[in-house]
């Protein structure tokens, strides 16, 4: 149990990590387009994506925390197990790549890190499947996952089928449905809304070791200027969808308190913007609070609701996450608290 906790808490303080900084900002908008642009599932997209920011917990991370003594890596018992080598160098996988002739060129060559792995893969798209790739490495540390447990694993070479199947099955599924384009999907920072709108950014966090979650909402004008900005921590719901659809309530209701009655409502909670947008209150965990949003939308002029990914809701991730500590509700008029501020000036720098 305590190594369990222990891991939690380095994946979430490795969140910390997936801010960018000015000099790498071009790269990390590149390498989220090429992973969220992926036709796979999202629990897929959201592995490669932590592999690239090495926020896995493996041993050689875990060490780092001290929740474990060895690195070295269970399956080949010969080498320090990082996110290279776990999802691409260990011996043990020899049986994954060698089917295609591309990818085993390029075993030859040492990676430093997953990110560079992964540009490369793109660099030889057009001889292998990208999809695929993340589909494999999705299953590879699924099975790493479940073996450290003692559970049944699929055979290493059976993953590629396994892959194939999966990668099969999910594209099948989607190509029957119809899409409810998100706005805008591509958003990758934080843009300014369109005079007169204004938009409120909202995002929600789970602090499950206090048994309480965080409620963020950050509200700016067409100029990037800060009109309010607001974190209220409140009992932990039942999933973190709820919390999401929470944070969009009180965002919505935060502008309301403001008197403001034209925004764009903005965040990174896809599930829950799409229940938004299709007006889907059926759902039995958060289908009333979907309900509560639609109904205080119709007090506004103006009420749009669009999904961002997460760089460009950063933000309001920080305030969710800053209600933590404090009082149970704070509110910041024309301003933003002191440790947030620079994340606000920074979207600011950035033309729309």
């Amino acid at each position: 149990m305590v190594v369990s906790q222990l891991a939690y808490k380095l994946l979430a303080s490795s969140n910390s990590k997936l801010l960018p900084s000015c000099s790498n900002l071009d790269r990390i908008h590149s390498m989220w387009n090429s992973i969220w642009n992926l036709e796979v599932p999202h629990k897929v997209k959201h592995m490669i994506w932590r592999a690239s920011h090495n926020a896995l917990p493996t041993l050689c991370n875990l060490r780092r925390q001290k929740v474990v003594g060895s690195v070295l890596c269970a399956s080949c018992n010969s080498e320090c197990e990082d996110v290279v080598h776990a999802l691409w160098g260990c011996a043990s996988l020899i049986l994954v790549w060698e089917r295609n002739e591309a990818v085993t060129k390029l075993l030859r060559y040492k990676f430093l890190t997953f990110t560079d792995l992964w540009e490369m893969l793109l660099v030889m798209r057009d001889r292998l499947d990208i999809n695929l790739m993340a589909m494999i490495f999705w299953l590879i540390w699924s099975r790493r996952n479940t073996a450290r447990v003692g559970e049944g694993t699929i055979e290493v070479n059976q993953i590629q089928k396994k892959a194939e199947s999966f990668l099969q099955d999910f594209k099948k599924f989607h190509s029957s449905k119809v899409h409810r384009p998100l706005i805008p999907a591509r958003v990758v920072r934080w843009i300014p809304p369109i005079f007169p709108l204004y938009k409120v950014n909202f995002d929600g966090a789970t602090f499950s070791t206090i048994g309480a979650a965080g409620l963020g909402a950050i509200l700016r004008d067409h100029s990037g200027n800060v009109i309010g900005t607001m974190t209220e921590r409140i009992q932990l719901p039942s999933s973190l969808a709820v919390v999401e659809a929470m944070a969009c309530r009180r965002a919505l209701l935060f502008a309301k308190e403001l008197s403001i009655f034209e925004v764009s409502v903005e965040g990174d909670a896809e599930v829950i913007i799409m229940a938004i947008l299709a007006g889907d209150t059926a759902n039995l965990e958060y289908g009333h609070v979907i309900s509560d949003i639609l109904s205080v939308a119709k007090d506004f002029r103006s009420c749009i609701f669009s999904h961002v990914n997460r760089i460009g809701n950063t933000v309001a991730h920080c305030l969710a996450k800053k209600s933590v500590s404090g009082n149970e509700l704070q509110v910041w008029i024309e301003s933003s608290p002191d440790d947030i501020a620079p994340l606000v000036t920074r979207d600011s720098l950035y033309p729309a």
